[in-house]
């Protein structure tokens, strides 16, 4: 027993210190004891290391969620050496760059003009809302196209490749089956992110809303990288449906906003989660004044 709650502390401090409701919580209990034991290869008497591990969680009150749910994507990661640093972007990369990059790398070739896939080179169909590609996060697909994966039959792309077009590239598929916007779908958000998240988060999702100073921990910051692209779609819904405890983030699904005659069913929380997505990301090409442009020439 004194395993299973010293490993329900660690993932709880491994996720920003935040804890889960108590239905996701109990899951998170049932699955994370052998996973973790697994990982840590530690026998039951080493208590001792476990507190230690506890306490260095909640000293550097890491971001970065503890996925101990057995499945291959885990595995996946795990494959993904500690010695493969992810170097973020000097600013918002662009989907439309990203398809540039796509063409050029001739990825179409195996994967379709529209991320359909290839029958007998790609069989993976990106477009699939719920599918794989979905649950995976900008950071994990950063890395796997940077520095490829082991068995994994896919050009390797860190050598030829820079990195402001790999995270182009990243953010392109993702519009496969996540598309952005639309400028009239943008304009209305605004007014509803406005009316009932400004005030904590402000109005271009710096976290700097005027109730933001009175608030412990701060809102989120839309624009840090290091966060938000360590989070997939899936789980930015679940935040905006249920909240966010201890955070004042509340839960949003079913509400009404009257006065924009909204309500705040799953098709319009997926609208919100895109709308998030749309402060660290750029529609739009950011080298619109050269009609030729070479995204590689620019780091």
């Amino acid at each position: 027993m004194r395993m299973d709650k010293l490993s329900f502390v660690i993932l709880s401090l491994r996720s920003g210190r935040r804890i889960c409701r108590m239905s996701t919580a109990l899951q998170l209990w049932k699955r994370s004891t052998e996973s973790l034991r697994q990982i840590l290869r530690l026998k039951p008497q080493n208590d001792k290391v476990l507190v230690a591990i506890a306490v260095a969680s909640m000293l550097t009150a890491c971001t970065q969620d503890l996925k101990l749910d057995g499945s291959d994507k885990k595995l996946a990661k795990e494959e993904q050496s500690k010695s493969q640093p992810v170097i973020f972007p000097d600013y918002n990369p662009s989907i439309a760059d990203g398809k540039v990059v796509y063409e050029r790398l001739k990825c179409a070739e195996c994967h379709g003009v529209e991320g359909h896939g290839v029958g007998g080179r790609a069989n993976q169909d990106m477009t699939d809302p719920n599918g794989k590609l979905a649950e995976e996060t900008p950071i994990y697909q950063y890395k796997l196209l940077t520095y490829g994966l082991k068995n994994w039959d896919h050009p390797v792309l860190g050598t030829t490749t820079s990195r402001r077009e790999i995270w182009d590239l990243v953010f392109y598929i993702r519009s496969f089956n996540s598309a952005p916007l639309s400028t009239a779908e943008l304009a209305g958000i605004k007014e509803v992110f406005g009316a009932n998240c400004a005030d904590c988060h402000g109005l271009k999702g710096y976290g700097d809303g005027p109730l933001s100073h009175n608030l412990d921990p701060l809102p989120a910051n839309f624009h840090q990288y290091n966060r938000f692209y360590d989070r997939d779609d899936p789980m930015l819904k679940i935040h905006i449906s249920e909240g966010l405890y201890p955070s004042a983030m509340p839960g949003f699904l079913d509400r009404e906003d009257s006065t924009n005659n909204v309500v705040f069913d799953e098709e319009y929380i997926d609208k919100l989660a895109r709308y998030v997505r749309h402060f660290h990301i750029a529609y739009k090409s950011n080298y619109p004044e050269k009609s030729n442009s070479n995204p590689s020439e620019q780091k």
